[in-house]
């Protein structure tokens, strides 16, 4: 089943398969202990995350999940499908905390009795893989969502139905499944990371889920739609250059690109007096065009257009649909046909409450940044005095989960009371009217 993954995902056989990511760097973990299906299985599933990403891993992707085990013992019931209690789930979160870009199959379980998505599919941030067949028709295995907390899932669909794949043998035979889907979809993520090493995992996911088939009407059958390379790695994505922030498109044409024609209109609604401005974009080769942003007001949106002339002087714009492409001055993220809908990219700040409530000796306090910014969490007593610093550092937009233990914490052991846990969000250089304060209160109970 490795060999069969592995092989769909980043084998060169010229002739008989080559995968998407032929020539990445591969680090392969065996998590599963096959006589058997335990909790433990879950375990390496963990250990071999926080290996990877201690040697710097960019891309996960894994062909497996769980939901029932050996005897009844450890099974999962739907509740726990929220993207934020099995083992695996919560790995994978943690793993995409750090920066990683996480794939998992959505499972094969739609004819059978559990019939639903299997974890760690469920989990917040991954990029959960369904299968369809040639005809792009759902796979009759594929398993549909939603989580149990009402999510889109999968996130997207690729080939899983006869699909041609290596096996131990030296030959080729083919098979089905999600599993094969998903290392299909690992494959071309790599060619986008190959393409724009910049990009951080939220951008990735973000630009999966717009680039996909079915995005302006997403289901819990397909998801997001059929993933497609080309589309994705022609998706316009931003990188933060010191302060300024430089935009990336590549141009792909079948009848070819009159590079010289190829300009961007820029609006921004809120911020400009004037008519849409229009600029030629730098061409830097390799079908890859670039504009640098100058200095605008945090938090305005920017809608951009593209248009360019083909070899034969067809005039082309993108999108296509007569919309636009949109971010916020300060965000990384390019929003097309899906607007702030995004699990990992909240629409809003938020402070959750912790949990357990009370606690002891340590809770999870969960937060969300809509936009990047300066991030303070910090833990009060009842009479104001600051007693920890959670978080004090500049965070992209996401949701994050931070474990706080009041015996670790700066080396110190809180008494039983009543605390305060203020989240304060700042941008740098904004006026009067950015920003964002919320306090809860959480009990510690010895």
């Amino acid at each position: 089943h490795g060999t069969n993954c592995l092989g769909l995902m980043a084998g060169f056989d010229p002739g008989n398969l080559i995968g998407p990511a032929y020539e990445a760097s591969i680090i392969l973990a065996k998590t599963e202990y096959v006589p058997t299906e335990t909790r433990a299985e879950e375990d390496n599933y963990a250990a071999a995350l926080e290996w990877m990403e201690s040697l710097g891993v960019q891309i996960t992707t894994s062909s497996l999940g769980y939901n029932q085990f050996d005897g009844g013992v450890g099974d999962y019931p739907w509740s726990s499908f929220d993207g934020q209690t099995t083992i695996t789930a919560k790995a994978i979160d943690l793993a995409f905390q750090r920066g990683v870009t996480t794939l998992t199959a959505a499972g094969n379980e739609r004819a059978n009795s559990w019939g639903k998505i299997i974890t760690p599919g469920d989990a917040l941030n991954v990029i959960t893989v369904g299968a369809v067949d040639f005809t792009n028709k759902i796979a009759s295995f594929s398993s549909p969502g939603p989580t149990y907390d009402g999510r889109i899932k999968p996130e997207v669909v690729a080939m899983g139905v006869t699909d041609y794949v290596s096996n131990t043998s030296g030959k080729y035979n083919y098979g089905n499944g999600t599993s094969y889907a998903t290392p299909i979809t690992a494959g071309i993520a790599a060619l986008l990371k190959s393409a724009w090493p910049h990009l951080t995992n939220q951008q990735i996911r973000k630009i999966f889920l717009e680039s996909g088939d079915n995005a302006t009407s997403p289901n819990n059958d397909r998801g997001w739609g059929l993933i497609s390379a080309k589309r994705v790695v022609a998706y316009p994505n931003l990188e933060k250059v010191n302060s300024e922030y430089k935009l990336h498109k590549i141009i792909i044409n079948d009848v070819g690109v009159d590079s010289s024609s190829v300009q961007m209109i820029i609006n921004v609604p809120t911020y400009f007096a004037w008519d849409p401005v229009v600029v030629p974009l730098s061409y830097e080769g390799s079908s890859k065009y670039s504009y640098t942003f100058k200095d605008l007001p945090v938090g305005h949106q920017i809608q951009i257009q593209f248009s360019y002339k083909t070899k034969n002087g067809i005039a082309v714009h993108e999108p296509a649909s007569g919309g636009s492409y949109k971010f916020y001055w300060g965000n990384l993220i390019i929003s097309n046909i899906l607007e702030n809908n995004l699990d990992e990219i909240p629409t809003d700040f938020n402070l959750y409450q912790n949990y357990p409530n009370p606690f002891n000796p340590s809770t999870t306090i969960k937060y969300s940044v809509s936009k990047p910014g300066l991030v303070q969490l910090k833990v009060f007593d009842v009479l104001g005095r600051e007693v920890a610093t959670l978080v004090d550092e500049y965070k992209e937009a996401g949701t994050y989960n931070l474990l706080f233990n009041v015996e670790t914490c700066r080396g110190k052991s809180l008494p039983s009371g009543i605390y305060f846990y203020r989240l304060q969000v700042g941008y740098p250089s904004a006026g009067s009217g950015h920003g964002f304060i919320q306090t809860k209160k959480m009990v510690l109970l010895k």
